[in-house]
């Protein structure tokens, strides 16, 4: 005997909701994974924080005969704590300086936390009027995979982290802003800091060679104590387009490299993950030309001891890191007499009262009494010392 028709349609229906109801939640698992997928690599990605969320790529617009526009400049800078000697490098190149990009971390190069210091500085007064030239790259943490890549490239200890910040910093930057053939891109330690005058020429010039390296005079401290010799600073490199025929296997990529910075089209992007090691290493290119007197090495220029430690207890150098150097006393008697910190040979010669400083410094010499008065001063015009020449002016 035949089962009802109701019976056979009724499982008929279930069969078809129980169906639908095993798609849907195969769906809902493969929509869940790929959010926590995307939501991972989020997370490895760096965080871009331009001041007005966005910041405009320039469109380049065809010259005309009566309008031919010439290289821009992008500065890029590893930042970590130096609000004030980057307030002085922004105001010494307003005028010569298309972009600047400021690269943090929340992490030093000895792996301690620290906060995103620029982030809250950027809306200050001291940097609102410089913000809508400004791309803040925050790079996230160092990842195993990365820390593994850039150990087998050569990098060891906390020059690991270094490395991968400013390859990750730069190479987003780049990415970001796409300079035109031609735009001259200037990488430099944050205590660099480039004469606007010296770019303003450069920037003028039609065939300078690439790349350059900017000369400092090096100073210690401030700027009453200076070497006798200059040292090389800032590299710029001008931005060109690899040709599409460069043969991944070859050594042409690496001489591409050496000589600017090119952007390789894909798959030829060999380089391209090292690109901010592959910029710094042309500091000491033997092709590179050397531009004299183009800027200011204030080493350890620092207007608090707080800041002091906090340096030596986050760059690279870890011998730095020894209780005596962190003395609060010996910091004193070093910083007033222009001694070595950390009792190396170098020797640094009272100048007198400096009047080869930017701009901006002796437009503010209230505020920068640290960066001309520090001499024989009892507390080292130190701000966080109670007496010393610095902590009255404020």
């Amino acid at each position: 005997m035949a089962p009802p028709a109701t019976s056979a349609a009724s499982s008929l229906s279930y069969w078809k909701m129980t169906r639908w109801l095993r798609i849907l939640i195969v769906l809902g698992c493969f929509i869940f994974a790929t959010v926590i997928y995307q939501y991972h690599q989020s997370l490895s990605e760096p965080r871009i924080t331009p001041h007005a969320n966005v910041i405009e790529t320039p469109s380049i617009p065809v010259p005309t005969k009566q309008e031919v526009r010439g290289p821009r400049i992008f500065d890029m800078v590893l930042f970590s704590t130096e609000l004030e000697m980057l307030e002085i490098r922004m105001n010494e190149l307003e005028s010569v300086v298309d972009y600047f990009v400021v690269i943090e971390s929340e992490e030093t190069f000895q792996g301690h936390y620290k906060p995103l210091h620029f982030q809250r500085a950027s809306r200050s007064e001291a940097f609102a009027r410089f913000m809508p030239r400004v791309l803040h790259i925050v790079v996230p943490n160092i990842t195993q995979a990365e820390h593994d890549r850039h150990h087998q490239m050569g990098s060891t200890g906390p020059w690991i982290i270094e490395d991968y910040l400013r390859n990750k910093g730069i190479r987003t930057a780049l990415e970001t802003l796409r300079p035109s053939p031609g735009d001259w891109i200037i990488h430099s330690d944050m205590d660099e800091i480039p004469r606007a005058s010296a770019l303003a020429k450069i920037k003028k010039q039609k065939n300078a060679a690439s790349p350059l390296v900017l000369n400092c005079d090096l100073y210690y401290y401030s700027f009453e104590f200076k070497r006798d010799e200059p040292r090389r600073g800032p590299v710029m490199a001008q931005f060109q387009l690899a040709p599409t025929d460069v043969d991944p296997s070859s050594d042409e990529p690496v001489v591409l490299a050496q000589n600017g910075i090119r952007q390789f089209p894909k798959p030829l992007w060999e380089d391209w993950p090292n690109v901010g090691h592959r910029l710094r290493a042309l500091v000491y290119a033997p092709e590179a030309n050397i531009i004299p007197d183009a800027c200011w090495h204030c080493s350890w220029c620092f207007s608090t001891i707080s800041q002091v430690k906090s340096k030596a207890a986050s760059y690279s150098h870890t011998e730095h890191n020894q209780a005596t150097y962190m003395n609060n006393d010996w910091i004193i008697q070093h910083f007033q007499q222009g001694r070595d910190l950390f009792d190396r040979p170098e020797t640094y010669v009272y100048r007198g009262p400096p009047t080869d400083i930017p701009q901006y410094v002796a437009d503010h010499p209230e505020k920068y009494a640290y960066l001309t008065r520090r001499y024989k001063d009892p507390k080292a015009a130190f701000r966080d010392v109670p007496g010393s020449t610095d902590s009255v002016a404020r």
